[in-house]
């Protein structure tokens, strides 16, 4: 019997580095069943007893990732040497599993280097860039795509500024700056900081690395659902369509 399930890929709030704890009522990815609403001590029950399946922890980067197959549609010459992000747990949730009465998922990419799912889709669109010739890397974003691209071009070796609106908290400028980046304050509001990016990539003819609008972003991100496929099959969930990915 398969049961309809929720998948969350959880991001770590830039803010709020404790989002990346697991609860102590989470555990590892188990198999499937449809559970009573909450309160109902049957589904309690059945839930305790559930044999819990280990799943692929973290991993170091370009170690793990690769030979589980679930890079997609990247270009593998891009990413012979391995690449930035690492492969995240999945695991169950048991509150949110009774609350729901369906089996809910939560994947951890706020376990991430960068604290969250951007880099996977930042640091393959950074890796392409430098296969293709580009020397620097330019990012409009104070959020988690800055931080992706910051940290990117730490592990890459490469000169990266992120230009960032005055809105942008002192704690993540301090943070893009310890991934060695040069971060430039401009403007009242993200459009202005993206409009200096754009000039200041042209002008040194550098990567613009877009927070969301990249192809090769969208690539990189789609490993997630890769991962998610992979790990559910792992369980002998392979059968199983969630409900909702959210």
């Amino acid at each position: 019997r398969h049961a309809s399930m929720v998948v969350v890929p959880a991001s770590l709030a830039s803010s709020n580095p404790a989002a990346a704890r697991p609860t102590r009522a989470s555990s590892v990815l188990a198999p499937a069943s449809r559970r009573p609403p909450r309160g109902t001590s049957a589904g309690a029950a059945a839930f305790t007893r559930r044999r819990a399946l280990t799943m692929h922890a973290p991993t170091a980067t370009g170690t793990g990732v690769e030979a589980a197959g679930v890079l997609g549609t990247m270009d593998p010459t891009v990413v012979a040497r391995g690449v930035l992000h690492v492969r995240t747990p999945l695991i169950i949730s048991k509150p949110m599993s009774e609350l729901l009465g369906v089996d809910v998922y939560l994947k951890l990419d706020a376990l991430q280097p960068s604290g969250s799912f951007k880099l996977r889709g930042i640091g393959y669109t950074c890796q392409k860039a430098l296969s293709e010739g580009a020397s620097q890397l330019v990012s409009s974003s104070g959020g988690n795509a800055g931080l992706a691209t910051a940290y990117a071009g730490q592990r890459l070796g490469v000169p990266t500024t992120v230009v960032v609106p005055r809105t942008t908290p002192e704690f993540i400028l301090d943070r893009l700056r310890s991934y060695g980046a040069t971060v430039e304050v401009h403007g009242a509001q993200w459009s202005e900081a993206n409009e200096r990016a754009v000039a200041l990539s042209q002008s040194v003819g550098g990567k613009l690395v877009h927070p969301f609008e990249d192809e090769d972003t969208w690539t990189g991100h789609a490993t997630v659902v890769h991962e998610i496929k992979a790990d559910m099959e792992a369980a002998g969930l392979g059968g199983v369509v969630p409900s909702a990915v959210v």
